[in-house]
């Protein structure tokens, strides 16, 4: 699954993110740091992913998975963040 950046600004917003979300020290392989794309990923397909317990198939999880991970990395949706 490949994600599009709306801006070039994302990918740094993106990269902070990660740093001040997990400390070097926290991490359990300190040198490996996940992508912004790995992160959109990630992020994406536990949120999609939910809906296999309401009977969803899983390509259709899949689906939406894509979708979620396109709206996160345009900037339009932010899991974990204040809506105002």
């Amino acid at each position: 699954m490949e994600t599009r950046r709306s801006s070039p600004g994302q990918s740094d917003i993106s990269e902070e993110l990660l740093k001040r979300r997990l400390p070097a020290k926290k991490r359990r392989r300190p040198n490996v740091m996940e992508t912004p794309d790995q992160m959109y990923l990630r992020v994406a397909t536990a949120v999609a992913g939910v809906d296999l317990r309401y009977g969803v198939s899983s390509d259709e999880v899949r689906r939406r998975a894509g979708l979620w991970c396109e709206l996160m990395a345009a900037g339009k949706f932010l899991p974990n963040t204040r809506p105002w």
